[in-house]
């Protein structure tokens, strides 16, 4: 049986080396990846990647605090910034619920948070998927 999650993370897409994203932020990805690098279908990733602070609850503990996706960069946002104007990305706030069977997950989006977003100009992205009762 699927089961209600949600998943949280904070990632740098676009034209840049990742090695150099983790170098300036001192903080090592949970996934990255370069332009050009291979997919598992054997494509060519058209951009490049850089995740960190992947956060990831599931039912029964349907509560996730976005907060500890941004945690080792917080502070660092100056940096971003910096990053940002040198090259040619966006950073996003992904928040990723799977709903199923009507089980739904509460998301903290707390004020700390909206204040790093607006500080280091991160874009926050809800991608929610919702199963419907029975089915997939």
């Amino acid at each position: 049986m699927e089961r209600t999650e949600c998943l949280c993370y904070f990632a740098i897409k676009g034209k840049f080396d990742p090695r150099e994203a983790t170098r300036r932020l001192s903080t090592e990805p949970t996934r990255s990846w370069s332009i050009g690098d291979l997919r598992k279908d054997g494509s060519r990733h058209e951009f490049a990647f850089w995740e960190c602070g992947y956060t990831q609850v599931a039912y029964p503990n349907l509560e996730i605090d976005c907060v500890q996706a941004v945690q080792d960069l917080v502070g660092k946002e100056s940096i971003l910034s910096d990053f940002k104007s040198e090259h040619d990305v966006d950073f996003v706030l992904e928040i990723v619920p799977t709903i199923c069977e009507g089980v739904t997950p509460a998301i903290n989006i707390s004020k700390d948070l909206m204040h790093f977003c607006c500080l280091s100009d991160t874009t926050i992205d809800i991608d929610m998927y919702v199963y419907p009762f029975e089915a997939r």
